[in-house]
């Protein structure tokens, strides 16, 4: 899996299913209502995972000492260290779109939103239409809650990677908290789609049924969702 997109969704996936199950969610399937279960849940991207190949420009990267050691740094939380080294790397490599993306994923980690947003347009400058700097430059969108602002680069994703339910899952999140509940469930249905075997697509479609008032439905995909993270 290449290191900033393991950054991002691999560690995020490991805690929510640790909140998850903290919270006792299975015990409470029963007596708590819909509403209040979706409230306790993390966020269905989280827990949408599929490791995509790994380019050779990316092979490159991990050859290079330094992209240890901005995820050595990363790991202790050495924010400033990992920034310096993902500098040094971007400089090292400047016709790679992924050590970009590195500079910009610690950037954003320290909520440097601005500069992680230059590094992931820096990125899209190299190698123009570079699906993951779409998705990332999305989740700092997100991230500050420019649900509207994000859903333009999720839409660029998908259409570069349209068989990644991730991006699908982002676009009917936006939607959901943009009261846009047509949507919602639109993308929603295209992330099941393209990601049954993860139980974010059918929790994001749980969030979705219940936005339209789809109640029985909302507790059909939950259930699903429920099953597949016991699975985990």
């Amino acid at each position: 899996m290449p290191w900033p997109y393991q950054l991002y969704r691999t560690r995020k996936s490991a805690v929510a299913v640790a909140f998850i199950f903290s919270f006792g969610f299975a015990a409470q399937a029963q007596d708590a209502s819909i509403d209040k279960l979706l409230k306790k849940l993390p966020p269905p991207e989280s827990l949408v995972q599929r490791p995509p190949p790994i380019p050779r420009d990316e092979l490159e990267l991990l050859n290079d000492p330094l992209t240890t050691m901005v995820g050595t740094a990363c790991d202790y939380r050495n924010w400033s260290v990992a920034r310096s080294f993902a500098e040094r790397l971007a400089q090292a490599h400047p016709k790679n779109p992924w050590a970009h993306c590195i500079l910009g994923g610690v950037e954003v980690q320290i909520t440097r939103f601005a500069e992680g947003a230059a590094a992931y347009n820096q990125a899209l400058k190299v190698r123009p239409n570079f699906p993951y700097a779409f998705l990332q430059l999305g989740v700092v969108e997100v991230i500050q809650q420019h649900f509207a602002n994000a859903i333009p680069y999720f839409k660029k994703f998908v259409a570069q990677e349209p068989n990644e339910p991730i991006g699908w899952v982002f676009l009917s999140g936006c939607n959901e908290k943009l009261g846009h509940g047509k949507e919602c469930l639109d993308y929603a249905k295209r992330g099941v789609a393209t990601g049954p075997q993860f139980a974010g697509t059918w929790l994001q479609l749980a969030h979705a049924e219940n936005a339209v008032g789809h109640t029985d439905n909302a507790k059909r995909a939950l259930a699903q969702a429920q099953q597949l993270m016991r699975r985990r």
